[in-house]
């Protein structure tokens, strides 16, 4: 006779751990306990007094020290959390995920070639420590170190063919080294591995993108938005992408939706008002323009663009006044462009004109 598999038994919740608390306030295994429980259910706060009262009845409490570590990065306290790690590691130094803790919490903080070094570590006390090594990868190639990032992702991934982040950061670093094909592959392997990755399908449609492949790039961006629908740059990408389809309302819609979770998006407003220019809204796109400069005064091409527009519409002097700060701003740029671009072909007998882009003694 075939018996049925014994049900799981069920983890001991936050509510368990008050009961044994009252029974023995002062025992810091419990305290711990109960925090690994709290952080587990996402009371992060809680989770976070609970160590530290067991760290308080026993301050060699390691493991203590590293889920501290582990909750205060988490709540993006690297400072606190580094102090944490720091703790841990002076009393088991030998522990090599506090290491590889400790490097990431440093990568969170900048001090690149202090992570590495914490990375290393971790792989000299646990070479096949995988997850270090795709840490250890993305690290190098925020450091320049491209071809030693990509040994260390193909490392990882011989250890744990599985590990879906190496292979996406594999993908993220090819793509930036403009080896688009190789890196859709790496793509691909994440998605096989991690259908939901809405991240991944994200990045998929930009290297889509970069490969003019714009229909099958507009296909992943709305993938990654039935996954994350609140994500405002995969709407902001996705307004890209309509765009190079010349679907410019469906673009400015895109972009509307971008605006709307990211209202200080002065790129959204910006590629909103390209999206108004090319259907020869001039005014509205003026208003976008309008918007991202009051965000960004400083950007010449929001300047030139204005300007583009205030040109089509016969507004020579507010056309010129916008010229003259974007060529303020980069002379040798948009100088040149100014003088090829048949968007200021109404004012080509302005001496006004003539005089800002040299053409006048």
């Amino acid at each position: 006779m075939k018996h049925p598999p014994d049900p799981p038994v069920p983890s001991p919740s936050p509510m368990d751990y008050q009961q044994a608390l009252q029974q023995e306030p002062h025992n810091p295994d419990i305290w711990f306990a109960q925090g690994q429980a709290l952080s587990q259910v996402g009371r992060c706060d809680e989770a976070l007094s609970s160590y530290n009262c067991g760290l308080a009845l026993n301050p060699s409490h390691s493991e203590a020290w590293s889920a501290r570590a582990t909750l205060l990065n988490q709540l993006q306290r690297y400072d606190e959390a580094l102090e944490s790690c720091d703790r841990a590691l002076a009393l088991r130094v030998t522990h090599a995920p506090a290491w590889n803790l400790r490097g990431m919490i440093l990568r969170h903080l900048g001090h690149l070639p202090e992570a590495l070094s914490s990375y290393e570590k971790a792989l000299v006390l646990c070479p096949g420590f995988y997850q270090a090594l795709n840490n250890r990868g993305y690290v190098l190639e925020q450091l320049g170190r491209w071809q030693d990032a990509l040994v260390s992702f193909d490392q990882a991934i011989a250890l744990e063919p599985t590990c879906y982040q190496a292979w996406h950061n594999r993908g993220d670093l090819l793509s930036s080294l403009e080896q688009g094909d190789e890196a859709l592959r790496c793509y691909d392997r994440v998605l096989a591995l991690k259908p939901q990755a809405v991240r991944t399908w994200h990045h998929r449609g930009h290297v889509l993108y970069n490969l003019q492949r714009y229909g099958e790039a507009l296909e992943n961006y709305d993938h990654a938005l039935t996954l994350h629908p609140e994500q405002w740059e995969i709407w902001h990408h996705r307004g890209h992408a309509l765009g190079q389809l010349t679907r410019y309302w469906d673009a400015i819609a895109s972009y509307d939706r971008a605006l709307e979770l990211n209202p200080q998006g002065q790129y959204s407003a910006y590629f909103r008002g390209i999206a108004l220019s090319y259907l020869e809204y001039y005014p509205e796109a003026i208003e976008c323009y309008d918007y991202a400069i009051a965000l960004e005064q400083n950007n010449p091409d929001f300047w030139y663009n204005r300007a583009s527009c205030f040109a089509h519409l016969g507004n020579g002097e507010r056309a010129l006044s916008s010229l003259k700060v974007a060529i303020a701003l980069e002379p040798q740029t948009y100088l040149s462009l100014a003088q090829q671009d048949p968007d200021f072909s109404p004012l080509l007998e302005d001496w006004r004109f003539q005089h800002l882009l040299g053409y006048s003694a």
